[in-house]
């Protein structure tokens, strides 16, 4: 992946939790489940070639159609969750639980992917349900923002 495009990933997600934030009481809502993320997980891989299906477990729609317009075919490798790690947002960024997930790709080679479960009001959604692309999860405005966890 260039890294334009992983530029890309990581703003989009860094302006999906800021949108998010802000759209919703924090107080009423909590940091999803692993069990859920779990779901969700195996969901997003049951949804790969149904894109209103795969987006509907997204915390943002149009983040979501952003993302699978040149995200390519979906590899048949199931992603598997590596590791988890609550975070615990600031300022207009909500709290949630960190993700990576692990897949390969047509070739053999893994692909990384970090997100965040966040709880919204529908329910325990990932704010990059692609899986299939390198990202990393932003606390900023800015690709350099990115939080590092460690599995």
């Amino acid at each position: 992946m260039s890294v334009r495009k992983m530029a890309v990933t990581t703003v989009v997600a860094a302006l999906a939790v800021a949108l998010l934030a802000g759209c919703t009481g924090a107080s009423e809502l909590r940091v999803p489940e692993v069990a859920e993320v779990e779901s969700l997980v195996e969901h997003a891989y049951d949804s790969r070639g149904d894109e209103t299906a795969l987006c509907d477990l997204a915390s943002s729609q149009g983040n979501c159609e952003i993302l699978l317009q040149d995200a390519g075919t979906a590899p048949t490798a199931q992603p598997e969750i590596v590791c988890t790690q609550p975070y615990e947002g600031h300022d207009s960024y909500k709290a949630g639980l960190l993700v990576r997930t692990v897949t390969a790709d047509g070739s053999g080679d893994a692909i990384t992917h970090d997100t965040i479960a966040i709880d919204t009001p529908e329910g325990a959604k990932l704010m990059n349900v692609v899986y299939w692309r390198p990202s990393t999860v932003s606390a900023g405005d800015a690709t350099d923002d990115a939080i590092d966890f460690t599995c």
